[in-house]
């Protein structure tokens, strides 16, 4: 149905800001009912259709990376603990876009040296022996910049 593909993929572009849990919520099923769309399942949203978008993605994500002459590294902090053990790391791209590039899960206390080697790999994965690409690191907790300013 052309109703239910438009609303899975409003639900991948906007999974920043649309808990995935709220789709199990009586009162959105219930709109969803009311509307005349079927309830969301969960299990075709996270099975072969989330797999094709994230293969979409991926691909026009490092052909915009490759194409920009730098970027910097950002990340949403290190915090650890509770709910914050998550920390999302994008490319900030010249024309004011960002991309998504990875998660990374933490546990405990995050050592500053355990996350200048997540941002340094994340940038030679991108940057291959190109490490001039990346002009910075921005990560919001612990305030490191692994590249000294030339």
């Amino acid at each position: 149905m052309l109703e239910d593909s438009l609303l899975a993929d409003w639900v991948y572009e906007h999974c920043g800001s649309v808990p995935f849990s709220s789709l199990e919520d009586p009162k959105f099923d219930s709109f969803l009912n009311k509307i005349g769309l079927p309830s969301m399942d969960q299990i075709d949203l996270a099975g072969e259709r989330l797999n094709s978008k994230y293969k979409e993605a991926r691909i026009e994500s490092e052909a915009r990376i490759h194409d920009a002459m730098f970027f910097q590294i950002a990340s949403d902090g290190w915090k650890s603990g509770g709910f914050d053990n998550l920390v999302n790391l994008s490319v900030n791209l010249p024309n004011g876009s960002g991309v998504f590039r990875r998660a990374v899960f933490t546990s405990g206390y995050v050592f500053s040296r355990n996350v200048e080697y997540v941002l340094l790999e994340t940038v030679r994965e991108i940057c291959g022996s190109n490490l001039q690409q990346c002009v910075r690191i921005v990560s919001d907790r612990l305030k490191i910049n692994c590249f000294k300013e030339s």
